[in-house]
Formats: C-alpha cells, structure tokens, sequence
C-alpha cells in the first residue's frame, strides 16, 4: 500500500534504499514491527515472551528497525529506566516492485524482502487457521480466503489493482482500534500476473 493509497491520516515510510530495505529484510524483524503497529507500545521483555526469544535478541533487532526508522521509542510509558518502551513509527510499509532501471543489487535486495514478506504473512495465515477454533461462530463466518485467475489486458490489471487499493482503504479508514468490539484483522491483496 503506497500512502497515497492509505487514508488522509495514516502515515508511511517507503523503503526506498537498500539499506532500509536490509533493516526489515529478516523474520523477526518484520514479525517485531507488525506486533507493534498494532500493540504500540511494548518493551523488549514483553515482546520477548510474546515470541519467544531472547531479550538480547528481540533488542538486537528493535535496534536495527530503529535504524531503519521503522520504530522509536515511545518516552513516558514508565519511570523505570532500566525498561525501554518501543513503538511503531508509521502505520504502513510501502513495498514496491523494483523498477527496470534499478541495479542488480538493489533489485535482489527488493526481492529477498518482499519474498520474505510473504513467507511471514504465509505465517501468519498458517497461525490463523490454526487457532480458529477459539474464535466464536459468528467471527470464523466471517473470515475468508479467496483466490481466482482473470484474464486480463496490462491496464485491466493496474484498475483492477487500483479497486482493490480502494477496498482496503475504505476499510482501513473506517477501522477504529478504540471500539470495544474491533479486533485486529488482516485484508490482504496481491495483484500479479501468473508465471
């Protein structure tokens, strides 16, 4: 989702160089900044149990996110110094495809992250599933999965792509984590022409 295509007050942050996209490019990593866009803000302790790592770990690789301005620390949240709080910077990543003229390096660097992108989203997906059984009937009807072949011209595939944008926007604008009855849900959408 580029920020254009994000609602009037969401924020991004593009991944716009090899060495921010290297800063996300790891598992963890990627699976430490979704938590905390949507748990913001949590200390290493706490992110550490909730994946079972160390805190040595887990610091090491809130250390790299920051760098990469992906988070920052959230000041304020205890008077205990020894503890450091963490949050999100931005509400979206902006991936995108390298362009014909990038380098080999910088295409290989976009590549690795956004395969593995999808392999912790595959992940996360695998997870869902998996503890649907604790879900009540009313939230497991509500969830889908949904794929299909189009046949499509190269200009039907950027409007189809752009109606799907516009789909998730509309949702993620009117989402509201404050809403007692509001859970965190996932509205995927990859739009590419089959190998």
């Amino acid at each position: 989702m580029t920020a254009e295509d994000a609602s009037p007050q969401a924020s991004s942050i593009p991944l716009d160089s090899i060495t921010r996209m290297r800063a996300l490019a790891h598992p963890l990593r990627m699976k430490l900044l979704g938590e905390l866009r949507v748990t913001s803000p949590a200390t290493v302790g706490m992110l550490a149990a909730q994946f079972g790592e160390s805190a040595g770990s887990v610091s090491y690789h809130l250390k790299a996110l920051a760098s990469g301005g992906f988070i920052e620390r959230a000041e304020g949240e205890s008077d205990d110094r020894r503890e450091t709080w963490w949050r999100a910077s931005h509400e979206f990543t902006e991936f995108s495809h390298a362009s014909s003229e990038a380098t080999p390096e910088y295409r290989d660097a976009n590549n690795q992250l956004r395969h593995q992108a999808i392999d912790v989203m595959s992940g996360e997906l695998h997870l869902a599933i998996e503890r649907e059984h604790e879900l009540s009937a009313d939230w497991i009807d509500a969830v889908g999965f949904t794929d299909m072949v189009a046949f499509l011209s190269l200009s039907e595939l950027a409007e189809a792509r752009q109606e799907i944008d516009a789909v998730l926007t509309k949702w993620h604008a009117r989402s509201d984590r404050e809403r007692p009855e509001a859970e965190p849900v996932y509205l995927i959408s990859h739009a590419v022409r089959r190998p």
